[in-house]
């Protein structure tokens, strides 16, 4: 399982300047509210493969999509992936195994 905070398509350089922008910001934010982990709910939503985060979590990751706005071209609501995606057809199924080997 995974969350995505930020996403972008063209992705984020690991050791990148944006990176460790969010990292700082992260840091700031859980001494501003005093925490040091995050509580959360899952929710069923209309995605099949993943479900919305509530709580704390979406909070968080709603003030790093806000104050970063220019990093993130996603609007999906905060969620987690727990699932294999089904695909809608063997075409995409192969698309997806092409795209995994190139990388």
């Amino acid at each position: 399982p995974h969350m995505t905070i930020l996403f972008r398509t063209g992705g984020f350089q690991i050791e990148g300047e944006e990176l460790k922008a969010v990292r700082r910001e992260r840091g700031l934010y859980l001494q501003q509210e005093q925490k040091s982990c995050l509580s959360f709910t899952l929710e069923k939503w209309q995605h099949a493969h993943s479900d919305r985060i509530r709580g704390e979590l979406a909070d968080f990751c709603q003030h790093l999509r806000e104050k970063f706005k220019a990093f993130c071209d996603s609007a999906v609501e905060p969620h987690v992936s727990l699932r294999p995606k089904v695909f809608k057809s063997r075409n995409e199924a192969k698309s997806m195994q092409q795209d995994a080997e190139k990388a």
